[in-house]
């Protein structure tokens, strides 16, 4: 059992996750984070009206909402499902209860801690491609103030967007790393809690992921920026992102669940040849009956799915095909009506 004394993951690094830090409401993190982007949405609002450059009302709710808000939020609530993901790991992976807390402690601490490396780094480079990106659209912002306030805003929005991109990727490593822990199943244990703990984050990204980009291009479709090159050109880089992250979480619950399989598998096939050995040494009614019982057993476990197949799966995975191939198509023709 996990040592009741222990902090938990989110308590361990809690401190180190600035969000966490700036969430005044610590009880209700998503009411904090919406007041947040609410604020955001009227200074937001106020400056373009005193500009005179009012944009499209969805602008506005997506940038403060989704960015301001959303990024924030998504990365307390991945930190506290990974923190709940431990309990359920500790019985299907060979590690002790130590070792387990300690490697995820270092995981959590490289994927959502204000001192990851690559945290910086993430945030840094798509801030940086964001402010040649406010640059080459300077022509189409017609008030300094505007031109001011949007590149001022946009540092904080870039390097949130990198943030966030960081954390997707390295949860998908961490995701990667864990279902390729060796196994400690009994044949009683099915492992179904460790593969709903490892898919249970990964799917919440992949919504997370889908919702962002049809939110972003809905925004880019109603911004003055919407023929410009240079933003279908982050459409068609940024279209893949929900069919990745989706996909992968898909094959690494695939893995896992082979893994489980073949690892029952080898138990029964062992118990069916020590069995069978019997049978033929001693061809009793007993002998015989549990070789049958067995050999069912093994047929049952063959035939179990290896593939986290279900209507809602399909569906999602469906809609995250669809969502992502006619953004790619339609930011590929933006791109494609540009060229002389």
């Amino acid at each position: 059992m996990l040592d009741e004394a222990r902090p938990t993951l989110r308590d361990a690094i809690g401190n180190t996750l600035i969000y966490r830090k700036l969430t005044y409401l610590k009880s209700q993190p998503l009411l904090n984070w919406l007041l947040v982007g609410t604020l955001a949405l009227l200074v937001s609002s106020l400056i373009g009206r005193a500009s005179g450059e009012l944009l499209h009302p969805w602008l506005y709710v997506y940038v403060c909402y989704a960015i301001f808000a959303g990024i924030p939020y998504y990365s307390i609530h991945a930190l506290d499902l990974f923190s709940e993901a431990e309990s359920a790991l500790q019985f299907t992976f060979c590690l002790n209860a130590d070792e387990l807390h300690s490697r995820l402690l270092d995981d959590a601490r490289s994927t959502f801690g204000y001192r990851s490396i690559g945290m910086w780094v993430g945030g840094g480079l798509v801030l940086a491609l964001g402010d040649v990106t406010i640059i080459a659209l300077r022509n189409h912002i017609k008030h300094a103030i505007s031109y001011r306030a949007i590149l001022f805003s946009g540092q904080a929005i870039f390097f949130l967007c990198g943030h966030g991109a960081y954390v997707v990727l390295k949860l998908m490593q961490v995701q990667y790393r864990l279902v390729r822990l060796p196994l400690k199943l009994t044949f009683l244990k099915s492992g179904n809690r460790a593969v709903d703990a490892i898919t249970q984050l990964p799917n919440f990204t992949s919504f997370t992921v889908l919702a962002a980009y049809v939110g972003l291009l809905l925004a880019v479709s109603l911004s003055p920026f919407r023929t410009e090159p240079i933003m279908s050109v982050w459409l068609l880089v940024l279209a893949a992102s929900p069919i990745l992250t989706y996909s992968w979480s898909l094959i690494q619950t695939h893995v896992l669940q082979t893994r489980i399989k073949y690892f029952h598998l080898d138990s029964i096939n062992a118990q069916v040849e020590q069995v069978y050995q019997e049978a033929r040494a001693n061809s009793s009614k007993d002998n015989l009956e549990r070789l049958s019982k067995l050999v069912d057993i093994q047929r049952n476990i063959e035939q179990t799915s290896e593939w986290p197949i279900s209507p809602q799966v399909i569906a999602t995975l469906i809609i995250t095909s669809a969502a992502a191939i006619s953004q790619f198509l339609g930011a590929w023709s933006a791109l494609v009506k540009t060229k002389p």
